[in-house]
């Protein structure tokens, strides 16, 4: 896992920033979805076929069917979201996939993941009917599903932290070589939820209530540092930003922020910029001094040795003569 997939994945396991990713993307918003509906799932799925299949391309046969994992797939987040609508307590599954580039396969991609998911639920109602023992036509024991199971819906938001606007598909239809309406008529699409901060508006980033607007934010403009500094400074929510956000920061804009956390864990992101930029600036006149060290040196070459050179000079002897 890179460094990238980790900082996210430690990031947005924070059900409080989650939950905010979730009610932006879906509510627009509106507060549907608080932490504490929110329980962690396990975010490895595998795919499974029968041996049968495998023994009509090895040609070995042994003896009962069983169930082989031939492909895994692990999420960045997943979470099972519990809430109350018209008195009834109801379910949903909630997948984050956040991209550090833009992938142009990502709507079979998320409906991979989102079958996956789907195909687990299945397994399971087939383990638990085996355990208790229920009753079940012919039909209910080879589908290992019941005529009155139901799933829990599974649906799955991609967060663009990539340096530049997806441009990439938003459909399964995107995708497709043909645009007949007649061959579409008979395909499903599937369509992305997808949470771009290039294509986001500051009035609609500003919907987000936890420091993942900021985040997105300064994604938004890392390319643009006056246009980032002015951001930073007229938002107080970045005079006190988690450690897990200014790493995200870090990682996904590649921004050499050091800084030191408040008691409460907190990280004031002015003073952070102030100090970066001080570090720049020392950095450049270092530089400056040694280019103008080497000029010397490369004006000394006509008259003098270069071990006379490296000596006087104080520089590596290999530096020197690697300007002749």
């Amino acid at each position: 896992m890179g460094k990238k997939d980790i900082a996210a994945k430690v990031y947005l396991r924070n059900n409080a920033v989650f939950a905010d990713l979730i009610n932006v993307a879906l509510y627009s918003g509106e507060q549907q979805v608080f932490p504490e509906d929110l329980t962690e799932m396990d975010t490895n799925e595998v795919l499974m076929w029968e041996a049968k299949e495998r023994e009509a391309v090895s040609g070995k046969r042994s003896g009962k069917n069983k169930h082989i994992p031939v492909t895994q797939r692990f999420r960045d987040g997943l979470k099972l979201l519990s809430y109350m609508s018209d008195g009834e307590q109801e379910y949903l599954i909630l997948g984050i996939e956040p991209q550090s580039y833009p992938n142009y396969a990502m709507p079979v991609r998320t409906m991979l993941w989102d079958s996956l998911t789907y195909d687990r639920q299945i397994r399971n109602r087939g383990k638990q009917r085996r355990e208790q023992r229920i009753r079940q036509s012919s039909a209910e024991f080879l589908s290992g599903f019941g005529k009155e199971d139901r799933l829990i819906p599974v649906t799955s938001i991609v967060l663009n932290l990539s340096e530049k606007q997806w441009d990439g598909p938003l459909s399964l239809y995107d995708m497709l070589a043909t645009q007949d309406p007649g061959v579409l008529s008979w395909v499903n699409d599937y369509r992305l939820h997808l949470i771009d901060p290039y294509a986001m508006s500051l009035e609609e980033l500003n919907l987000f209530r936890t420091d993942l607007g900021n985040v997105l934010k300064f994604i938004k403009c890392s390319g643009n540092p006056d246009r980032m500094d002015q951001i930073v400074r007229e938002n107080p929510g970045f005079q006190h930003m988690s450690r897990e956000a200014v790493e995200m920061i870090n990682t996904y804009t590649n921004t050499k922020l050091e800084y030191e956390a408040d008691e409460g864990r907190k990280v004031n992101m002015c003073k952070a910029i102030d100090e970066l930029k001080k570090r720049e600036r020392r950095e450049g006149r270092r530089e400056g001094r040694r280019e103008n060290c080497l000029e010397n040196a490369r004006a000394l070459l006509d008259v003098l040795d270069a071990e006379t050179i490296a000596r006087k000079l104080k520089l590596p002897l290999e530096t020197v003569l690697g300007l002749k």
